[in-house]
């Protein structure tokens, strides 16, 4: 006969081991376990189905839902046995499975217990008292302290199984969002966050492109958070071990206390892979827990977007330390940011993770990130590769790294970094890290361009004034493999201009850039039928628009290609101050349209009703 059985555990928050009241199941047994998670008080809900194949026994598989919350629900008993422990009902938290231990026994050791003077008044009667000399306490031994657990009638018993259920139910759709605690849970008995090895197993003898290509796709699901709750996240990840009022610098390894979160002379959330190396504010890569720890605002700002690096390996002196405040042996220069040798590894790791899960099957207009060992954040190329790996080589994985893994993938995001678990294999990825592999780049699809023209202006009454030229990039795009060539009603060209060179840039959100080239007077010509080519690097054309008509290029780049009129134009009598330029809301070109802005130039800034939005998320 088949059945289902809810397990309700319940944890005490003494100041010291977190141990839990007995468990609760269906018929004659419950348990017990300890569980060290500090000042945390979980509820674990677990749904056992299988048929019953003895009594006590059954053929069971679990699903638990995990619920996050530090303060859902009040009610509270006080065990006057325990003094300094404190039992909670209702409350409903984060728990990990590992770590959990129980053991049985069965309901003739229960007794009755009425209710005292010391009891709360609305808690009277509803005890039953238990020795706990019955079951293992944290080190396996027993003890003679009792524990108290609600009772329940039997007749009442069904019904409150059945509410247990449907509160399950109800909290694993709901509560997730009212308490803002990211994306809905998934199945999480397909994360392996207990038995990651399962998950390695089929990459054993993979190396290259191969094996990082299969560690991204073992990655790449998993739940994604806000910035704001990425403040809570890491007051758990990172909490000192001997102070749970503090959280630990990344950079400094000293403690800061929690309260101290975006103060001026507290700490904040640092990307180890800086956002000015391609992570995009609302995209998963910008909140994702295995890039971000506490860091001292201070030093944290000295840091600002350098890639790491050794200082022994500079041309640079460096200064050591890298800033008064940060661990003795940071050292910096202009170029690079060492961190304390203690955590070298563990920072290596996150950024060779990030280089795998979001080094490829990024949204559309969103470049994968990259390693090399000569960095740009022009280019949003991170490094240094081979520092990073050297470090993964010197500094191996410690206890409390693979601690903040373990709860990474448990109380948050369900994934891990591989890295952690196997440093291994970073070496068989990128060897010694002389060679980097190459980014994943795909083609865009038809009418999803990495950059177009965005606004210009030609022509206006009187001499021609304030001419300018813009255009937009989406992530990533090198402009200096970018140029505009100027065609006229002839076909033939007449002035190539670099957009490395001869363009400012003005970056934008979501990831985009504007680049803008304020030319003299007469640079773009105002005939008939004059236009523009946006080629890049290779030759390849990306646009051939015209204005004022059409025309068949004869020379240059866009050679047997015909241009494509955008339907608007100026001319003598267009007011000083307007331009041409693109409206609407989207994130390729075409999702616009274009426009006269008569009075309205806007060169350096998005054009009035324009709107970027962030590539939607993969």
């Amino acid at each position: 006969m088949d059945r289902n059985f809810v397990t309700a555990q319940r944890m005490k928050i003494p100041n010291g081991p977190a141990c839990t009241v007995p468990k609760f199941e269906r018929d004659v047994f419950a348990s017990v376990g300890c569980y060290n998670r500090r000042r945390y008080i979980p509820l674990l809900l677990k749904r056992t189905l299988g048929p019953e194949s003895s009594p006590g026994k059954r053929i069971s598989s679990f699903r638990t839902l995990s619920l996050q919350s530090r303060n859902f629900g009040s009610t509270k008993t006080r065990d006057k046995q325990h003094g300094r422990s404190e039992f909670v009902k209702q409350q409903w938290s984060l728990f990990g499975k590992d770590g959990s231990v129980s053991s049985r026994f069965v309901r003739g050791t229960m007794q009755s217990h009425q209710s005292s003077q010391e009891e709360d008044p609305e808690d009277a009667g509803n005890w039953n008292k238990v020795t706990a000399s019955t079951f293992p306490d944290n080190g396996g031994h027993s003890h003679g302290k009792f524990v108290r657990m609600p009772r329940f009638a039997s007749a009442m018993y069904k019904s409150w199984f059945t509410t247990v259920c449907s509160t399950v139910l109800a909290f694993a759709i709901c509560v997730p969002q009212a308490l803002g605690v990211g994306a809905a849970f998934g199945d999480l008995a397909l994360n392996n966050c207990d038995n990651p090895e399962v998950d390695y197993t089929p990459l054993k003898g993979l190396e290259g492109l191969d094996l990082r290509d299969m560690l991204h796709d073992l990655v790449k699901n998993h739940k994604v958070y806000s910035y704001l709750q990425v403040w809570d996240a890491l007051k758990v990840l990172d909490e000192a071990k001997d102070d749970p009022d503090s959280v630990v610098d990344i950079y400094s390894l000293k403690k800061q206390l929690k309260s101290a979160q975006g103060k001026t002379t507290g700490w904040n959330r640092e990307h180890l892979w800086p956002r000015s190396y391609g992570l995009i504010e609302g995209q998963p890569g910008f909140t994702d827990l295995h890039n971000l720890r506490p860091a001292d605002t201070n030093v944290n700002s000295s840091r600002g977007n350098k890639a790491f690096g050794d200082c022994s390996t500079q041309a640079v002196q460096c200064t050591v330390p890298a800033n008064k405040e940060a661990a003795p042996d940071t050292g910096t220069n202009r170029d690079i940011w060492m961190p304390p040798g203690e955590v070298r590894g563990d920072i290596a790791r996150a950024v060779l993770y990030m280089a795998v899960r979001y080094g490829s099957e990024q949204p559309t207009g969103i470049k994968a990130l990259s390693l090399s060992n000569s960095p740009d954040v022009e280019t949003e190329v991170m490094g240094l590769l081979k520092d990073l790996v050297r470090w993964n080589e010197l500094d191996p994985p410690s206890d409390s790294e693979r601690e903040r893994n373990n709860e990474v993938c448990s109380l948050f995001q369900h994934n891990r970094n591989p890295f952690v678990d196997h440093p291994e294999f970073v070496k068989a990825i990128w060897g010694d890290g002389s060679d980097p592999l190459p980014p994943d780049t795909p083609e865009p699809s038809p009418g999803q361009t990495i950059a177009w023209i965005n606004e210009f202006h030609y022509n206006n009454s009187g001499a021609d004034q304030d001419e300018f030229l813009e255009l937009i990039t989406q992530q990533g795009v090198d402009p200096s493999k970018l140029k505009i060539v100027l065609y006229n009603s002839t076909g033939k060209t007449y002035r190539s201009l670099s957009v490395g060179k001869e363009f400012s840039r003005v970056q934008l959100g979501g990831g985009f850039s504007l680049y803008v080239a304020r030319l003299p007077s007469g640079t773009l010509q105002n005939g008939s039928a004059d236009g523009l080519a946006l080629v890049d690097s290779d030759g390849e054309m990306i646009q051939v628009l015209s204005y004022d008509g059409t025309f068949g290029a004869v020379d240059g780049p866009a050679a047997g290609k015909s241009s494509i009129d955008i339907g608007v134009k100026e001319s003598e009598k267009t007011p000083l101050g307007s331009s041409l330029g693109l409206s609407g809301s989207g994130n390729v070109y075409g999702d616009f349209s274009w426009s006269v802005f008569t009075n309205g130039a806007s060169p350096g800034a998005l054009n009035s009703g324009q709107t970027l939005s962030a590539p939607s998320l993969r």
